[in-house]
């Protein structure tokens, strides 16, 4: 039966590229010259008569037919490489560690999607603000906030004291998503639109984990010794905005966690996100970062993160 199927080493290429937005590092995951991937890119976007990429401000884009494509290309390879394990192979087990907010509002209502996605992987998840030990049998893969050596870091990298593991040696960061503050509050506590100045005059609810946050924001707009007075003190973002919901006050969250499931009950983000200087990255051993299955949760992870706090950063 013959189909109508474009060269299938050039979707390989283009699945590459699509993950990293960067045809060098598609070069060298796939062991070509990054020549070889641009005739690849070039020879699928014509038998597709289609633009698959464009240039942007910091290298390739996807075009929105190209999201929706790879999106569809994964897809595809995804059940060929779930055939061809075979049906009575064992799961794939990943132990994954994450902070316990980003866990909460964001990772745990996901998961169920990915259990659908890959029923080949089961991914344990574990919670901890503490840093990675992995020296030790788990966990196999990270969460964790920082600057890992050699990452860019904004000026409020010495504001943020947690440490991100125990030993670098050996260890693997691949960027997850920028760590950018972002104010959130009940709709008749702020309104739909308000300015810093405003919210200086509104109760605050802080995080003793973070807490930095309302002042490095009120500073980013022009206002400081502002956000010192603590009306309410957490111990996470998933308790700070618990209370916001109830009307305490005004909590600030890393953006990343303000999905539409956390701002529901009237909640709103009255003001824009102000980037901390820091980021969320996901962790590893070097000796594991290419197995396949922590590859794919870590391929999955990143697509859910917003386009606008992603960037394309990995670090060894």
């Amino acid at each position: 039966m013959r189909r109508a199927l474009p060269p299938l080493l050039s979707l390989r290429v283009f699945e590459s590229a699509g993950y990293h937005l960067n045809f060098t590092k598609a070069a060298e995951e796939l062991c070509v010259t990054q020549g070889a991937v641009s005739r690849h890119i070039r020879n699928l976007e014509e038998a597709l008569s289609r633009r698959l990429f464009e240039r942007g401000p910091r290298g390739v884009v996807l075009t929105p037919f190209g999201a929706s494509y790879l999106a569809r290309v994964r897809q595809a390879f995804d059940l060929l490489e779930d055939a061809s394990r075979g049906r009575g192979r064992s799961k794939s087990v990943i132990a994954l560690d994450v902070m316990p907010s980003l866990a909460n509002l964001w990772l745990l209502p996901r998961l169920s999607a990915f259990s659908a996605k890959h029923p080949w992987i089961e991914l344990r998840v574990a919670t901890s603000m503490a840093p990675v030990d992995f020296s030790r049998d788990e966990p196999d893969l990270a969460i964790r906030l920082g600057n890992p050596p050699g990452a860019r870091a904004g000026q409020s990298r010495r504001r943020i004291d947690f440490e991100m593991v125990e030993n670098w040696r050996g260890v693997c960061a691949e960027h997850l998503a920028d760590d950018v503050l972002t104010p959130v509050g009940r709709r008749e506590l702020c309104g739909e639109a308000a300015s810093a100045r405003e919210l200086a005059g509104l109760p605050l609810i802080h995080n003793f984990n973070r807490p930095f946050c309302w002042s490095d924001w009120f500073r980013s707009h022009g206002l400081r010794g502002t956000g010192q007075v603590k009306d309410l003190e957490c111990g996470h973002f998933f308790m700070a905005l618990e209370a916001a919901r109830q009307g305490e006050g005004m909590a600030i969250l890393p953006s990343l966690m303000l999905t539409d499931h956390a701002l529901a009950d009237d909640l709103v983000a009255p003001c824009e996100g102000v980037p901390s200087g820091t980021a969320y990255y996901l962790l590893a051993r070097e000796s594991a970062w290419e197995d396949r299955a922590i590859r794919t949760v870590v391929r999955w992870i990143k697509d859910q993160v917003p386009p606008a706090l992603r960037r394309d950063d990995t670090t060894s």
